[in-house]
């Protein structure tokens, strides 16, 4: 489909009337004859013909213009002959492989741009097309796969070899954990000495063997107790990270052992499978290497534990319809919010369905409300009636009573909302 937004000359929309393209100044090479396209040549750089071929001619591709100035007789000669056989329907369709066997190409004739060994004639187009379908594109979409899923545990490694290197450099620094805590005693120890509001005093250092003199840094607002005082938290907040730290440096490597294991094995596979079970050795650790957008369907697809919750979309808010009792009382107890509406048939058996109002209720529009008692009304038994009462209230204010069978509730503060039956 083209929206105005890309076409504002051609919409191709269900219902809208069909607007053929806009004509190109283009000629018609089919028509053209061999007096025509020698005189069109002589004002042409020969150099520049491939780009001239397709900007003249309507029909004609940069590949089929290539191939056209690369043949061995002079051009005009050569294109008066393909389109010949293009009218006459005389093909040669040829399947091109490369080096290994491999086919990475077909076309309707053979080709100067491809060794002769490489291009292996068929009976149809028709029939070099198929192989190249069934075995080119499901290959070069696995390799595509390979290489992003490569690239993807190539960001993963870094990401993971540069968290290493910072609790690495957070171990180092609590190894001066012991420090703090001797300056704290050192303080103390020579508190008498400290003027007041001192922002450094020369002190004694009774842990070393020379007893030499060090400058401490002070607080100027604390007093030497204070001073001391801060000093041991220092000590404690840099010995009680580096027991974390540690527990994180044992994580870390081994993190990093994994992606480069997974890494290693993933330039080895070879089939579309392979990458998805290296994506469940991953996540089994707790590493997520897929696309954002396959993390966010995963997601959704195992944020209702197999509970069968459908989703729709109206006006961009969210409605999920419970499909049986079971799923009913799991949207209920563990899916909805209290801020969501809840919608359900008035006094008969119904679907619960609820609108997702991420917070705000009073900005869910009437016509997703009717939309979503629409939904209540077509999964109950009242879904044949010429119009059919449906309750909505928020969430909050439903209860399953205690002991009561899957899909059971009770609710208050109602509304009541009529719609069409089946």
């Amino acid at each position: 489909m083209i929206p105005k937004q890309k076409s504002r000359y051609r919409e191709i929309l269900p219902g809208r009337q069909y607007v053929p393209p806009p004509p190109q100044s283009k000629l018609n090479p089919l028509a053209i004859s061999r007096e025509e396209l020698d005189d069109l040549l002589a004002g042409t750089s020969p150099t520049d013909r491939a780009a001239w071929l397709v900007k003249t001619f309507t029909g004609m591709s940069p590949f089929l213009a290539k191939e056209l100035t690369m043949r061995s007789g002079p051009l005009s000669e050569e294109f008066m002959e393909c389109f010949a056989r293009i009218r006459a329907a005389d093909f040669e369709p040829v399947l091109i492989t490369d080096n290994a066997g491999q086919s990475i190409g077909f076309y309707a004739c053979k080709s100067v741009q491809f060794p002769e060994v490489d291009q292996h004639e068929r009976t149809s187009i028709s029939t070099v097309a198929d192989m190249y379908y069934m075995t080119t594109l499901p290959r070069k979409t696995f390799e595509q796969a390979k290489e992003e899923f490569i690239r993807r545990l190539t960001r993963e490694l870094k990401a993971a070899e540069e968290a290493l290197e910072t609790i690495e450099a957070g171990i180092r620094e609590s190894e001066n954990a012991e420090r703090h805590k001797q300056i704290g005693e050192l303080i103390l120890a020579q508190a008498g000495s400290i003027p007041p509001a001192a922002e450094t005093v020369e002190l004694t250092d009774y842990y070393d063997p020379n007893a030499a003199t060090i400058a401490v840094r002070l607080d100027p607002k604390l007093n030497a107790p204070e001073n001391a005082e801060a000093y041991f938290r220092k000590y404690r907040k840099a010995v009680s990270g580096a027991e974390a730290l540690k527990e994180r440096l044992a994580e870390a490597r081994a993190r990093i052992r994994l992606l480069k294991k997974v890494l290693d094995s993933a330039n080895k596979i070879a089939g579309q499978g392979q990458i998805e079970e290296l994506q469940k050795v991953l996540e089994g650790q707790g590493i997520h290497a897929r696309k954002q957008e396959e993390q966010e369907k995963k997601k959704k697809a195992s944020e209702f534990e197999g509970h069968r919750i459908s989703r729709v979309q109206s006006d961009g808010w969210e409605i999920l319809v419970g499909q049986n009792s079971d799923a009913n009382d799991y949207l209920l107890t563990r899916i909805a919010k209290p801020s969501d509406w809840w919608v359900h048939v008035k006094a008969s058996p119904s679907a619960h369905v609820v609108i997702r109002t991420n917070g705000k209720p009073d900005s869910v529009p009437r016509s997703v409300l009717h939309a979503a008692a629409e939904l209540a009304a077509k999964h109950s038994d009242s879904k044949h009636s010429s119009l059919v009462p449906v309750d909505y209230t928020l969430r909050k204010y439903v209860r399953k009573p205690k002991g009561a069978p899957a899909g059971k509730a009770l609710y208050q503060n109602e509304k009541t909302i009529f719609v069409k039956g089946l």
